[in-house]
């Protein structure tokens, strides 16, 4: 199976294999998104909005102190690269839109154009698509995630003292392979939006309440007004407990940087062990396996 020139179909074969059905569904969206052709490829446009953004950065102007590691952007300072990448990377939102734009964009491709049903005619073949889409998820995050500390670097090295490079090797990879899996999973949310809605729109206003961190913030609110004005303290417990297990919380608290990771976790999740890495993990983990579930069920449907 190879794909067509079209970028809306590919042809399976009924009797493919599923791990080849996977493969070649990979390889067709990758195919999609980084199509070298005239630069038709979604990566291509994100990049040269990216390059916009940098060229923007740079006129802005990075100030760094070489008397000391601090990294000091306009009137921020900040003490690490995890820092630094946090507040740039993470908490202006600029990968979680990047990775919203990707993701949305190929799933409501597929589905206006009637893609899974012209592709896949079998329940088994719809759940590998849906697996395929989740994986997609997975590794479409992980470049924007690279590309976006490629970039970051670039501005970054030049006037930096390199042993704030070298401070946190460990706290900064791990803090960096969780920020992906909280993106990660984010990305399997927008999915779900758009399987549900089929509607641009729709899906992407959606998409950009979760990116704001609306939805904790509203529990939060929620949560105040239960305990204050209806004195239900047990909703209003229930309510903030349930805003502190959301991927986009632990992402507002990854922002800060690899500090976040050695903190104490929120909430109930206190008593974990590894403190608040652990509960990012065991967070994005947990809603990926939930929402992967439920968009396999959802696709099991021959309505879709």
């Amino acid at each position: 199976m190879t794909p067509c020139s079209s970028d809306s179909s590919i042809h399976l074969y009924p009797r493919e294999i599923p791990g080849d059905l996977m493969f070649n569904l990979l390889k067709a969206d990758l195919y999609r998104m980084t199509r070298p052709k005239r630069l038709h490829g979604y990566l291509w446009r994100y990049l040269v909005w990216l390059a916009c953004i940098c060229a923007l950065v740079a006129v802005a102007g990075v100030i760094t102190s070489r008397e000391s590691a601090d990294i000091v952007f306009g009137d921020q300072r900040f003490s690490s690269l995890s820092q630094f990448f946090g507040m740039y990377l993470i908490s202006t939102g600029v990968l979680q839109f990047l990775v919203c734009l990707g993701v949305l964009q190929l799933m409501l491709s597929d589905l206006k154009q009637g893609f899974i049903q012209t592709v896949i005619d079998s329940k088994r073949g719809r759940a590998l698509y849906a697996v395929e889409k989740i994986v997609m998820a997975g590794i479409w995050t992980a470049i924007m995630e690279l590309i976006l500390a490629i970039a970051l670097l670039a501005l970054f090295i030049p006037f930096a003292r390199y042993d704030s490079l070298i401070s946190e090797p460990g706290i900064f990879l791990l803090w960096m392979f969780e920020t992906w899996i909280c993106v990660w999973a984010l990305a399997v949310a927008f999915i779900v939006i758009a399987s549900l809605t089929r509607n641009s729109g729709v899906s992407y206003i959606a998409s950009l309440f979760i990116i704001s961190g609306f939805v904790p913030s509203a529990l939060q609110a929620l949560s105040s007004l239960t305990e204050v004005m209806l004195s239900l303290p047990a909703l209003s417990h229930t309510l903030a407990e349930l805003s502190a297990w959301l991927p986009s919380s632990c992402l507002a608290v990854l922002g800060s940087g690899g500090i976040a990771l050695v903190q104490p976790a929120v909430s109930a999740a206190g008593l974990l062990p590894g403190g608040f890495g652990t509960q990012a993990l065991i967070v994005s983990a947990g809603w990926i396996a939930a929402l992967s579930a439920g968009l396999l069920m959802l696709f099991r449907r021959r309505s879709i």
